[in-house]
């Protein structure tokens, strides 16, 4: 099969596009007049870090979220030299931006997004699959959704709780310390479209599998991990037995060979792609989820994590669908 050209999509976008993933993002940026929340697991791009170094100077308030914890505690001796090096990466990134910025990190945050002026009316923001790479946003199969600016305040409701609890702040360059102060903040009221670990944290999951459940003819999914144990892998299975057709895009690594074996033997189509990362489920190509959770296994409520979701609808599933299916003709089937 020839693999197909990169669509053009507005609503849903990927890497391929133009204008880019990461000029929209420095866009974002660029004309925030007030505050701009930066949520990622991983930090690097010198390109964004310009552009909040100048907001800042402007008088932006620039807050940033991201795991940084993990690459300063990491046992460097098991790393690969790929590791290593994104973990050097990421850490002169935060060492720009101590100071200019606020900087806090929790372990369990993985959403990634941009945020700009949320509660104005000229509110702009996007949702990612990829982490702030320029590697991950010019050249891997990834993702993002331009949010509204009703969609911009709704997602700066379900963060900030997030931010002001967070486990360590940097006071200075490489200094993890407890924060000064935790505001206290109610998590946000369930919002329509839009689903947050924060209240739950198997909300993500549990909506996964009731759209599968409720399906009629044809389930596409795409993710960078698929768990064995996950239930969503229990209800591929089942829809699968049902006589449903069902498309599965994972990642090459083979931490997927598990599920993807079991699925195959279930009647799913499966296929890999290098370092695709978008995670999203289409359903009768009727209703969507675009999410940055992989597929895992539902966890016990006392257990914390950061992850967003957001149904797609309208012009948005659309763009999905157009972008699943020009990353299955670049797939390869797998050998079992």
């Amino acid at each position: 099969m020839t693999p197909s050209s990169p669509p053009r999509t507005k609503a849903l976008i990927g890497v391929g596009s133009q204008p880019s993933l990461l000029d929209v993002v420095k866009r974002v940026i660029d004309q925030a007049e007030e505050i701009v929340i930066l949520v990622s697991f991983l930090f690097t791009s010198e390109a964004i870090v310009d552009s909040i170094l100048r907001a800042a100077e402007r008088g932006v308030r620039i807050y940033v979220m991201t795991a940084s914890e993990r690459g300063l505690n990491l046992n460097r001796s098991d790393l690969t030299d790929n590791q290593r090096r994104r973990a050097d990466e990421h850490m002169r990134v935060l060492d720009q931006i101590v100071g200019p910025c606020m900087v806090r990190t929790s372990s369990h945050w993985h959403a990634k997004f941009v945020l700009a002026d949320p509660d104005t009316e000229h509110a702009a923001g996007v949702l990612l699959s990829a982490n702030l790479n320029d590697g991950a946003l010019l050249q891997s199969p990834e993702a993002m959704i331009v949010l509204t600016p009703d969609e911009v305040f709704r997602v700066f409701e379900c963060t900030r709780v997030e931010f002001w609890s967070s486990e360590f702040e940097f006071r200075e360059p490489r200094l993890l310390q407890r924060p000064r102060s935790l505001f206290q903040f109610s998590v946000a009221a369930f919002s329509r479209g839009i689903y947050t670990t924060t209240s739950d944290s198997n909300a993500i999951i549990d909506r996964i599998c009731e759209m599968i459940a409720k399906s009629e003819s044809h389930i596409f999914l795409s993710t960078y991990q698929m768990y064995l144990q996950s239930e969503v892998v229990a209800s591929l299975e089942k829809a699968a037995q049902a006589g449903r057709k069902v498309q599965i895009l994972v990642d090459s690594s083979d931490l997927n060979d598990d599920a993807s074996r079991f699925l195959s033997k279930a009647g799913c189509e499966s296929r890999k792609l290098d370092w695709i990362h978008a995670k999203m489920v289409l359903v009768d190509s009727e209703r969507g989820l675009f999410t940055s959770q992989n597929m895992e296994k539902r966890v016990g409520s006392t257990v914390k994590r950061f992850e967003l979701g957001i149904d797609l609808e309208g012009e948005r599933l659309e763009d999905a669908q157009l972008w699943l299916e020009h990353w299955w003709s670049r797939g390869r089937d797998l050998p079992f």
